[in-house]
This record gives structure tokens, C-alpha cells and sequence, in this order.
């Protein structure tokens, strides 16, 4: 990955971290549905970033994030088709990892990838 590659995907993260917070603060009232947001924003962005950078800890720390955030939102459809939101232990603890993990990723992966920049151009 070059440079400019580096560079943009950098700004990428930039945009969707900021969109992130936007949606959150946004979707605050109606709190599942935050889950949808992570997962729509997340999934794609990190896979590309695993797949350009190949770092392990980037790996550790969005992998559990974004799998959160697929699994919250298949039990919040599901559940949203029977009952209403989902009042278990497991989905509040999934639920909670998928809203406040990036918050956690997104540090991570910029400092990752600003290393990177800041070797590539030295």
C-alpha cells in the first residue's frame, strides 16, 4: 500500500468516525438502533483496512466490534418482528460492545495508520 493509498484511508476513517459520533448522538433517543449504524459504517471500512494494513491489532480490537454490531442487529431484527426491543442480558452486553467499541477502534486504527503514513514518508 502506498503513500497516497494510506493517506485517503486515513481520511476515510476520519469521515466515518466522525459520521460515527454524528449518528450516535443523533440516534441517542431510539439507542438499539445504533447497532445498524456501527455495522453499516464499520464492516466495510475495516475490512479494507485489514486487508490493506494486515495488522494484528487492528484486527483484535475491530473484529470483536464489528461482530458485535452483526450480531446485535440480527437479534434486534428478529426480535424487532416478534416483541420489541430485545430486554436480555446477552443482547445489552452485545448491544454495548457494538455502540461504545468504536469509540475504542477508532484511536487504534489512526494511530495504526498515522504511523504508517509518518514511516512511509520519512
Amino acid at each position: 500500500m502506498n503513500l497516497k493509498q494510506t493517506r485517503w484511508l486515513m481520511w476515510t476513517w476520519r469521515v466515518v468516525g466522525a459520521s460515527y459520533v454524528a449518528g450516535f448522538l443523533t440516534l441517542l433517543p431510539v439507542g438499539a438502533v445504533i447497532v445498524f449504524w456501527t455495522a453499516l459504517l464499520f464492516t466495510p471500512l475495516l475490512i479494507v483496512t485489514l486487508i490493506a494494513t494486515r495488522a494484528k491489532l487492528v484486527a483484535w480490537v475491530g473484529i470483536p466490534v464489528v461482530a458485535a454490531a452483526l450480531i446485535a442487529s440480527l437479534q434486534l431484527i428478529f426480535a424487532l418482528r416478534e416483541d420489541g426491543v430485545p430486554r436480555t442480558l446477552a443482547f445489552q452486553v452485545v448491544w454495548f460492545a457494538a455502540s461504545l467499541g468504536p469509540f475504542v477502534l477508532y484511536p487504534i486504527v489512526t494511530r495504526h495508520l498515522s504511523n504508517r503514513i509518518r514511516a512511509a514518508s520519512s
